[in-house]
């Protein structure tokens, strides 16, 4: 044709339910590399030609090829992303808020659960000291905080910070229900979702919740973080923190009270 030999290089990305951005790098033996950004909204489509050069070369063919898929990264980064997570936020604020009375209600029912299980706590937890066995030192369930990176390096000093800290607007203590579930030093729990066992309940419907274990097991620290669904097996030798390790548990701090075996 007329335009001589042409090759399109481009991406197109859907922004919102009604709109799409995309770009596209035309490289035309007689047109030379030019460079189409296009706005879709509502069936209509609006497009910008820049003329990235004359001619076809290796430095503007290498251009043409990474422009569309560096300026698409750039604008999921910079704008999808973003927007997906403000959205995000807005529906959990909304689910939150429609399932106030209904978490409201849970809670109450756990909290109920947990002091008729106090007494049977108290013996199990005397029978495991005497027997130097399972103590559950602190357990959490909900939607957790993430982990500092830095806090975690400093971890092994004295004085670490608490974590993870039980925020009541997503998150559930559940070291008693924990305790209470252990038998002969084991505690087994299935691959489905720890809302339903005694004690707990969902403190976070929609969210992504997992369940936070720092336990002792015949004198040494054990830590265990999984997803809701995951199964769970106390104790276990993977489990095991560094002999130097310190953990706070209500501004008291937690460290081995037995050398690990060499």
């Amino acid at each position: 044709g007329e335009g001589g030999i042409s090759m399109d290089i481009g991406c197109r990305r859907r922004i919102s339910a009604n709109s799409a951005v995309g770009c596209m790098c035309t490289l035309s033996a007689l047109r030379g590399v030019t460079l189409k950004l296009s706005l879709g909204r509502m069936g209509q489509d609006l497009s910008l030609p820049l003329s990235l050069s004359s001619k076809v070369s290796l430095r503007s063919f290498l251009l043409g090829a990474v422009a569309p898929s560096l300026l698409g990264a750039l604008l999921k980064v910079l704008w999808i992303n973003p927007r997906k997570e403000i959205r995000k936020k807005r529906k959990l604020t909304q689910l939150r808020e429609e399932n106030a009375e209904e978490i409201s209600r849970a809670r109450r029912e756990a909290k109920n659960d947990v002091e008729l299980m106090q007494y049977a706590v108290n013996r199990k937890r005397q029978m495991e000291e005497e027997r130097n066995g399972v103590i559950i030192l602190k357990g959490v369930f909900g939607r957790l905080p993430k982990r500092d990176a830095k806090e975690e390096r400093r971890r092994s000093h004295a004085g670490p910070r608490e974590w993870p800290e039980v925020d009541e607007s997503c998150c559930l203590d559940v070291t008693i229900p924990l305790q209470y579930l252990l038998d002969d030093s084991k505690l087994q729990l299935f691959n489905s979702s720890k809302a339903g066992l005694p004690g707990f309940c969902d403190p976070a419907p929609g969210e992504e919740k997992q369940l936070y274990v720092l336990y002792r097991f015949k004198g040494r620290l054990h830590e265990v973080l999984i997803s809701d669904t995951t199964p769970l097996s106390i104790p276990l030798e993977r489990h095991l923190l560094p002999p130097s390790s310190l953990r706070t548990v209500n501004g008291v701090t937690c460290a081995h009270t037995t050398r690990p075996a060499t």
